[in-house]
């Protein structure tokens, strides 16, 4: 390993020769190749010159010689149409088609036997207009009618006598019987026509494939040799000259060969023009070569200067750059000059790579590099001090890490080196030299070469022990309960969803037990909420005791626990757990020396029998324990169970019922207008879940309401309510009619986790205000967790939205408790309000109201059925009146019709019942 440190080039200086340098002996051989190249060159294009010329002229004279030989044997044929056109003419002058058809041949053949000598041609034939041979005389007759011409073949060749004639064709009148036929002459050609065909230098031969048949010339007779006929004298040539219609017969034409090339005059040429041109090179080029290598090396030697001096000391290099400069401006200046920018730009490159190397150091990170093997090749002074000195067998980089991120390490460096990533970031534990253990943030990227191909990794190691154990706090603050330690919601949910993923592979059973501790508010207003947290925290390790360690028993809030028993073959041994859980209320915990008898509800549903995703799980175990709870307390209920432990059938029928509604949004949300006690006005509505089944009929809110909680659909059930109250506020906005909105929230929805900000998008959705909507909440429940209610109801005022308690009157709320709470109004519980006529019922609501105004809270009275009891509310100070006097609570679309019947301005005299 070396340290990661700038230096210089260092390099050895090569010996110095006293030969021509490198530079300039190469500069000679390339300049001789290129006079030899251009020797070559010119040799070659004036022999080629030459050859082509020739070849032009022979190109030339073939064309003439067969242009003539072409023009004389058509002044020939020519002749000899005419004379063939005489002697038609004198046969039919002697009128022989006048004469029988014997006699008119003889008679014909006679006249030309006459004739003799006087005609060139050496047959003759007669052909009617069909074709047919009537009569053939002469040398090649037999031929001829055995053999006759095709169509209008202007050659005929004798296969049987080895002669070419010429064929001359005229019309011949046949007499009446035949009409007009042909007469065919055929003229051979021999060596008196070749005569006339031939010059003074050009004779013509006549052959047929590879025999001359005629010929003016006896001695010199042409021969094939091979494709061609030659000559033996060299100093004639032979050309062909084709005949159409004539097979492979044609004409030979001998020509004179013509001089040979001469090639000494242009080797003597070229010779000297390598001579001139070699002199040329050397006058104008020898002196500047000698001045241009000697700069280059001037360059050379600054360079290697460059390197010896450290990039500390310019100096020398200085001096030579100038030297190779000199007085010229050109190329080698320019690359001087440039060289001494870049000389300048690598120094102040290195005292910036030395700069930020010492700054690495002050703040302990690590520049290292390692090759494709992940061994050490270079690491910065930070190295030593952050492994604690330690030297190892190897330099491998993985050696240094805990044994179960070395493996790691390797994938690592195997995917930047294989190219499949550009960087990679990940933390690995550094053993050092004390065998502590430091957590490592290592980033690396791919070390290239100048090939581009990986040669190694580069990275910044950086020690995040300090970063990594405070994440590790937080992370576990954040997954567990700050009083019990318990893994909470968050943790809870993943530990199940992978419980169930592992129990489907398996085909196992997961077992999720949800409970809460009975009377746990009586401890705490009792003993106080210190004593009921060390309580809880006493369950919790009584219960930890007892469970295996896969199982996950987490607080869901306040005094609820979720147990949850992960991969279990079957329903009995899920059965036995809970059994030997319960079993801990038999024996008291023991808290600040008192001996404490704790009981819980508890309900337990079983994946997969009861539901197949953790939702519906946690859904059917809360109804489980809620239908533990209604039946007395401190025992647990499966939830398949349930139908066996005393529901009737109706309350079974009922229950199944009401659940599918929920399913299929069944619930309504009915509204009942508040009216402002002072002018009668409507000044608000509140939202009433109704039910109507189609077997049942209207179901009354006090049967299914609770038993919904029982069943853990409530929060479902407030949910549908909800949405259908902010449309109907929406309704109301579009007629005109902003009215203020009120809602009742259950206990599941205030305690779940992101209902503040679900409210907040869904009011945003429906464009209402939050500080429209007043959600209510029984007092009972505000005040089952103080701590926890007060905190969640502040965040609900901070979002908007108004605070009322509900039933006010029937729960067992302090005023400290109630001041402590973010609430504007109270509503007081009907059952006082159907007893306000009577002198104890009255004060009862006198002093609610007169509490409330001491604590600048809003009063709300429910259940006015008469204007009595209306005008008295009145008159002690009752801001908001609801009930069946002025309207029952009643659809949207009817309640839109009553309210656009309704004056504005209505007193509370005079109601108006829908």
């Amino acid at each position: 390993m070396t340290p990661f440190e700038p230096k210089g080039i260092h390099r050895s200086r090569p010996a110095r020769a006293f030969a021509l340098p490198l530079l300039a002996r190469a500069l000679t051989r390339r300049i001789v190749v290129l006079l030899l190249a251009v020797v070559v060159l010119t040799l070659t294009s004036l022999a080629a010159l030459v050859v082509v010329e020739k070849k032009l002229e022979r190109i030339e004279e073939d064309a003439a010689a067969r242009q003539m030989v072409n023009t004389r044997l058509g002044l020939l044929q020519e002749s000899w149409l005419r004379e063939a056109e005489n002697i038609t003419t004198g046969i039919e002058m002697q009128r022989f088609s006048n004469r029988p058809e014997p006699i008119r041949w003889h008679s014909l053949r006679a006249w030309l036997v006459a004739l003799g000598e006087n005609i060139s041609f050496d047959t003759i034939m007669v052909r009617d207009a069909a074709g047919r041979g009537l009569f053939a005389h002469g040398h090649e007759s037999d031929e001829l009618v055995a053999n006759p011409p095709a169509g209008d073949a202007a050659w005929h060749f004798s296969h049987q006598n080895q002669e070419l004639h010429a064929v001359i064709r005229t019309g011949l009148w046949l007499g009446p019987d035949r009409g007009r036929g042909e007469i065919i002459f055929l003229q051979p050609i021999r060596a008196s026509t070749l005569q006339l065909i031939s010059s003074d230098l050009r004779t013509v031969y006549l052959a047929s494939a590879d025999t001359v048949l005629e010929g003016t010339d006896k001695h010199r007779i042409p021969t094939r040799d091979g494709a061609e006929f030659e000559l033996d004298d060299k100093h004639w040539r032979i050309i062909e000259v084709a005949i159409p219609d004539a097979g492979d017969t044609r004409f030979l034409v001998r020509l004179p060969a013509g001089p040979p090339v001469w090639i000494k005059p242009v080797l003597l040429g070229a010779a000297m023009l390598a001579l001139t041109l070699a002199l040329g090179i050397h006058l104008l080029l020898g002196r500047w070569t000698r001045d241009l290598v000697r700069r280059i090396e001037t360059l050379k030697n600054a360079a290697l200067a460059f390197g010896d001096e450290g990039h500390s000391d310019l100096s020398a290099t200085h001096t030579l750059l100038r030297e190779a400069k000199g007085m010229s401006d050109d190329e080698i200046g320019a690359v001087a000059e440039t060289l001494e920018t870049l000389m300048q730009a690598v120094s102040l490159r290195e005292e910036e790579n030395r700069a930020y190397l010492e700054t690495l150091n002050l703040l302990e990170e690590v520049v290292i590099e390692l090759d494709r093997q992940g061994a050490i090749r270079r690491a910065s002074a930070a190295w030593l001090r952050l492994s604690g000195g330690r030297r190892g067998d190897t330099e491998a980089f993985h050696d240094f890490l805990h044994r179960d991120d070395a493996e790691q390490m390797r994938t690592v460096l195997d995917t930047l080196i294989s190219g499949e990533k550009d960087q990679l970031t990940l933390r690995a534990r550094l053993l050092t030299q004390d065998a502590s253990t430091l957590w490592l943030e290592c980033r690396f990227v791919p070390l290239r070469d100048a090939a581009g191909q990986v040669s190694g990794v580069r990275g910044v190691l950086r020690d995040v022990t300090r970063t990594y154990l405070q994440e590790k706090q937080i992370t576990e603050m954040a997954l567990h309960d700050a009083l019990t330690g318990l893994p909470n919601r968050v943790l809870l949910e993943d530990r199940a969803k992978m419980a169930i993923r592992f129990a489907q592979r398996a085909e196992h059973k997961v077992g999720l037990c949800f409970f809460d501790l009975d009377h746990f508010k009586q401890i705490n207003d009792t003993l106080g909420h210190k004593a009921g947290d060390r309580l809880l925290i006493a369950l919790t390790e009584a219960l930890r005791a007892r469970l295996r360690q896969a199982d996950t028993l987490a607080r869901w809030g306040g005094d609820e626990f979720v147990l949850l028993i992960p991969d279990m073959p079957g329903m009995r041994e899920i059965r036995e757990v809970v059994a030997k859980i319960t079993e801990i209320t038999q024996t008291p915990l023991l808290v600040d020396e008192a001996d404490f008898a704790v009981t819980f509800s508890m309900g337990v549903a079983v994946y997969p029998d009861d539901a197949e995703d953790l939702d519906a799980l946690l859904s059917q175990a809360d109804r489980a324990m809620f239908y533990a709870k209604a039946q007395g307390r401190n025992i647990y209920q499966f939830f398949a169970d349930m139908s066996q432990k005393g529901l009737g059938k109706k309350d079974l029928y009922i229950q199944h019922r009401l659940a599918a509604a929920i399913k299929n949004n069944e619930i309504r949300a009915w509204l009942q207008p508040l009216i402002d006690a002072e002018n009668g006005r409507v000044m608000g509505v509140e939202a009433l879940a109704r039910w109507h089944d189609p077997e049942l009929g209207w179901v009354p809110p006090a049967t299914f309401i609770p038993m919904a909680e029982n069943l853990g659909l409530i929060r479902e059930l407030g949910e549908q309510v909800w949405l259908a109250t902010l449309a109907a506020g929406q309704t109301c906005k579009t007629l005109g009619r902003d009215l203020g909105l009120a809602v009742n929230i259950s206990k599941r929805q205030l305690f779940m986790t992101d209902f503040t900000e679900k409210l907040v998008q869904d009011a945003a959705r429906f464009a209402i205000d939050p500080s429209r909507i007043t959600l209510e909440i029984t007092e009972s429940i505000a005040l089952l967790d103080v701590e926890f209610a007060a905190e969640r109801l502040n965040e609900l005022r901070r979002a908007g939205f108004r605070i009322a308690i509900d039933d006010f009157g029937t729960g067992y709320s302090s005023l400290s408790q109630l001041h402590d709470m973010p609430v504007q109004e109270i509503k007081i519980d009907i059952s006082f309000i159907r007893r306000i006529h009577t002198p104890q019922g009255l004060r009862i609501v006198q002093a609610i109201v007169q509490m409330a105004a001491a604590m600048q809270l809003e009063c709300v009275a429910e259940g006015v059925e008469d204007p009595a009891t209306a005008e008295l509310l009145k008159q002690i100070g009752v801001s908001t009146l609801q009930g069946f006097y002025f309207a029952k609570p009643m659809p949207t679309d009817e309640f839109n019709v009553w309210l656009s019947d309704t004056a504005v301005e209505q007193p509370p005299n005079s109601p108006r019942s829908v």
